[in-house]
């Protein structure tokens, strides 16, 4: 079926996480559209600062290879910095060989979203101390990964969701809005796409908050979304052609479903939380299908300024914690929760891909019939509106 386009439903169904909170939605507890923004205190968050200093203490007590360093470091010094002049940390752990896969995983690409951050630094302990267990020794085995804990350290800082483009009038821009042929405006997002394509990782990890929303069917409140920013069902998918490649003998649309699948089974038997699929509007009818996005972007191989001429690609999923992580208003062991199940999540999703465990048909099934989502009648995207499913 031709695929219509719908101009006037653009920006529908977004409904602000201040909204979610309302007394009026706690009572009715409908499935309701996260907001990507949060609700951080600024007293709650890492600060940039702090953000070193963890990196800094893990590096000089890890049993295994771990090797820190800036953006700076590698692109130099008029390339690899923010746009307030910050460094940019990476944290490679593992030893590169034939046949280890490359994963990517970044935290606070949006700086009021902290809890992503917390969960890097806690699955980083885990693999640089505990090399006695299995999993762990899997995932150091057969993989080297690329953490990222702070990809947006001037939003971080300024306890806001983007950044200023220094010298312009954008205020408060989306980075994960930035990676287009058209965009990379900012300099956060030319450094770590020159760094992506110089490493050319074979899955990428993204980690983010969401607004208040409850598991479709049920009145729990939603802890976690699971999400692959090109809807698996939706244009980009499966009609455009625009991803092509495999990942272990998987298409991306079969890899990316496979994997979310196996963490849902994974995480999914802890008390604390509550999981469904990610989508946005007030009735959690939408679907996101959004090319703008870092994570679609290393999916459809964009190839900016020349930089990824063989177009590299490789799947993406992203997590949506729940965004309203005040410490006075859900308290600190809420918190706890919160990252811990990030950090069961990450941990599962590592060992799933560097083992091939998460990449079997069973997964793809667990992604399409286990895990909650609600009906579905558009696909959201920033190229075309809002598509209708059919």
């Amino acid at each position: 079926m031709k695929l219509r386009r719908l101009s006037k439903l653009v920006g529908m169904g977004i409904l602000s996480a201040t909204l979610l909170a309302s007394s009026a939605f706690a009572a009715n507890t409908i499935p309701g559209g996260p907001s990507t923004n949060g609700n951080v205190s600024y007293e709650s968050m890492l600060t940039y600062d702090e953000m070193i200093k963890k990196l800094e203490d893990i590096q000089k007590t890890s049993k295994v290879q771990l090797e820190v360093f800036t953006l700076a470091d590698i692109l130099g010094e008029d390339k690899g910095k923010s746009e307030s002049d910050r460094d940019l940390y990476v944290a490679k752990m593992g030893e590169e060989g034939a046949g280890k896969k490359k994963i990517w995983v970044q935290a606070q690409i949006h700086g009021n979203e902290k809890l992503g951050t917390e969960a890097v630094f806690e699955v980083m302990k885990n693999l640089s101390t505990d090399k006695n267990n299995k999993q762990i020794q899997t995932i150091l085995e057969n993989s080297v990964i690329y953490f990222i804990p702070m990809y947006n350290p001037d939003g971080a800082e300024a306890n806001t969701r983007g950044t200023n483009i220094l010298g312009t009038s954008s205020t408060n821009f989306d980075l994960n809005r930035d990676w287009t042929e058209n965009g990379f405006k900012a300099k956060e997002s030319r450094a770590f796409y020159t760094f992506w394509a110089q490493v050319k990782p074979d899955f990428m990890i993204d980690i983010h908050h969401q607004g208040l929303k409850t598991v479709p069917g049920t009145n729990e409140s939603t802890s976690m979304s699971l999400g692959i920013s090109l809807a698996p069902n939706g244009p980009t998918m499966t009609t455009s052609g625009l991803v092509t490649g495999e990942f272990e003998n998987m298409s991306y649309r079969d890899a990316t479903r496979a994997v979310q699948g196996y963490v849902y089974n994974n995480i999914i038997k802890y008390g604390y939380t509550h999981i469904d699929r990610y989508t946005t509007g007030n009735r959690g009818q939408n679907e996101i299908d959004i090319r703008g996005g870092v994570a679609s972007a290393v999916m459809l191989g964009l190839n900016w300024n020349g930089l990824n001429p063989e177009g590299h690609s490789h799947p993406a999923i992203f997590f949506e914690t729940k965004g309203n992580t005040n410490s006075n208003s859900i308290g600190q062991k809420a918190n706890g929760h919160l990252t811990k199940q990030n950090t069961l999540g990450l941990q599962a999703a590592l060992y799933g891909i560097a083992s091939g465990d998460a990449l079997k048909e069973e997964y793809v099934n667990v992604w399409e019939n286990t895990i909650p989502i609600g009906k579905i009648e558009f696909y959201q995207t920033d190229y075309d509106g809002m598509v209708p499913k059919e």
